[in-house]
């Protein structure tokens, strides 16, 4: 199993078949294979506009790195966090990877599919694998990934997504869905200055969005202070 990275000093790979951890300087990344695939050479060969990889940024652990394709001519998929041209938000703590330069000024059109996901899910609906992810335009940070159509037959998956503006949301008002494993966030609409996003209720409920299937908790702006209280 070949596994290519570039710029590290160290480097020791663990594999138990589906999950392949670099370790290296200064970070380190689990790399996760879907059901079937062994490693690099059994990967599907990407198909333009296919995102490569999708990166999961863990709170005091390692990141995760989902591999979903080799780019042609053996240039190696984007892995590193780095918010550069060859990557996409798909919330605020994961993002695509893609084998070539994304394209800025090639927004998506409200109303018009921006993405469709295929894979495979589990009975209860709460496990996501997906074997490819076509992105067709540019959603930008201040948007975000709404449902248009999903499908499941057999357990295999089938979504449509279309990008969407952020509103903005005044304090106290519901913002986002936060994942229950990852804590990380759908946003749904943009908190006003001196306030966050952050999760309030404890109740879980289940949900689907762009790449997850499963239970998320409800979030909303909660202001600093009185002075950034907006309505």
């Amino acid at each position: 199993m070949w596994i290519y990275v570039t710029f590290f000093l160290i480097i020791i790979v663990i594999s138990d078949g589906r999950y392949m951890r670099i370790k290296s300087k200064p970070r380190n990344v689990f790399f996760k294979y879907r059901e079937g695939v062994t490693g690099e050479k059994t990967l599907p060969r990407c198909r333009p506009h296919d995102a490569c990889n999708i990166l999961y940024k863990r709170f005091w652990t390692d990141d995760i790195v989902e591999r979903l394709c080799r780019c042609p001519n053996g240039e190696e998929c984007p892995w590193t966090d780095k918010f550069d041209n060859y990557t996409m938000n798909v919330n605020n703590r994961s993002f695509l990877k893609f084998c070539d330069p994304v394209n800025p000024e090639n927004i998506c059109k409200p109303r018009k599919t921006a993405a469709v996901v295929r894979g495979e899910i589990s009975d209860n609906h709460e496990n996501l694998t997906a074997h490819r992810v076509r992105v067709t335009c540019y959603c930008p940070k201040s948007y975000f990934w709404h449902v248009q159509r999903y499908d499941y037959t057999d357990n295999k998956l089938y979504q449509r997504f279309r990008c969407s503006k952020q509103r903005m949301c005044g304090s106290y008002e519901f913002c986002g869905l936060v994942r229950n494993d990852l804590y990380s966030t759908y946003y749904r609409c943009s908190c006003p200055s001196g306030n966050l996003c952050i999760p309030k209720d404890k109740q879980l409920e289940s949900t689907q969005e762009f790449l997850y299937s499963g239970p998320v908790i409800n979030a909303y702006c909660d202001p600093w202070n009185i002075s950034s209280t907006y309505y």
